[in-house]
């Protein structure tokens, strides 16, 4: 009952928008992950379940971190905007279009799409 009502109330609101307001930086990303965090804890503490790692206690009660579940929505949400599933004015504009991924680092990835003319369009971070 409680992971249901952390997935009904709670997660909805750290992931409402998810792929606009997506965080980066690994201090923001700990800071949204934080709030799963100590509710996995505080479970286990209330059913007295002996402490375990962060890992473990997603995996037992069926959860997955939300920083996972933030990458997928963004390839979802850029999948959909590439495929005009989701009405956009930029893919309206071109008519063919390049996703471009550039990994910086293990946290940070950069969208780019780009026009025929090779001229960059958006960036999503």
């Amino acid at each position: 009952p409680m992971p249901r009502a952390f997935v009904t109330y709670v997660r909805p609101l750290l992931e409402y928008c998810a792929p606009v307001w997506s965080p980066y930086y690994k201090k923001d990303i700990d800071l949204i992950e934080q709030v799963q965090r100590n509710f996995t804890r505080s479970v286990y503490r209330r059913c007295h379940i002996p402490s375990a790692s962060y890992n473990d206690r997603l995996a037992f009660l069926g959860l997955q971190r939300l920083e996972l579940r933030r990458i997928k929505s963004d390839l979802i949400f850029m999948f959909k905007l590439t495929h005009k599933i989701v009405a956009s004015s930029i893919c309206q504009s071109y008519h063919l279009i390049t996703i471009v991924l550039v990994v910086i680092n293990t946290r940070f990835l950069l969208l780019a799409i780009k026009s025929p003319s090779s001229q960059i369009a958006l960036l999503i971070e």
